[in-house]
């Protein structure tokens, strides 16, 4: 799996766990991530087994860690980031979940854990 084309439609999952725990609708997490109504609703079908012609992307899962973040804040949604890493065994996706949960505005931090990164490519 190339993961700049799909993700593994869990990481949705498991947004949408948090999302359902503080009872937050499906609109106001549309509105909050910036993203249409049917994205979400597209991304709960496959999550569901159903076959579309749509992929989760870092993209939109960024989009709503990020709506989250903008309706729970940091404390909650750190809170409930530790929760969700027990469940997660890849580290790759581990990565991949937590770069979602970081504010778009946090342009330092996301540059710091790019370069940590890349310097990790040999």
């Amino acid at each position: 799996m190339d993961i700049v084309d799909e993700l593994d439609i869990q990481l949705f999952v498991y947004l949408d766990e948090i999302r359902d725990k503080y009872n937050i609708s499906i609109q106001d997490w549309a509105k909050a991530s910036n993203m249409p109504i049917p994205r979400i609703s597209e991304l709960r079908a496959l999550a569901g087994g159903r076959r579309l012609d749509r992929v989760l992307s870092m993209k939109k899962l960024s989009r709503l860690g990020n709506g989250l973040y903008n309706l729970l804040g940091g404390i909650a949604l750190k809170r409930e980031a530790e929760e969700k890493l027990k469940r997660i065994t890849d580290p790759k996706d581990r990565i991949l979940f937590l770069a979602a949960l970081v504010p778009a505005k946090n342009k330092k931090f996301l540059n710091q854990i790019e370069k940590m990164l890349i310097s990790e490519i040999r």
